[in-house]
């Protein structure tokens, strides 16, 4: 599994909060996100493991009719 750096440190500080470490408003000022947002990943990460926070992005076709 390959990983951003940032989505590295995402999970790091998402993984903390699952330790107590940080409770889920100091998790989310960490990542500059709302506590829904950091919610949102914490039960991503309980269902589907840490590759839940990986970037893809979505493939963009050309238009070609405004070619």
């Amino acid at each position: 599994m390959r990983m951003l750096v940032t989505e590295l440190y995402r999970l790091e500080v998402i993984l903390d909060s699952f330790q107590g470490k940080y409770t889920v408003r100091q998790a989310a000022e960490k990542l500059g996100v709302t506590e829904r947002r950091v919610n949102q990943l914490r039960d991503a990460i309980r269902q589907q493991g840490c590759e839940a926070i990986q970037y893809f992005p979505t493939k963009m076709e050309r238009n070609n009719d405004l070619i």
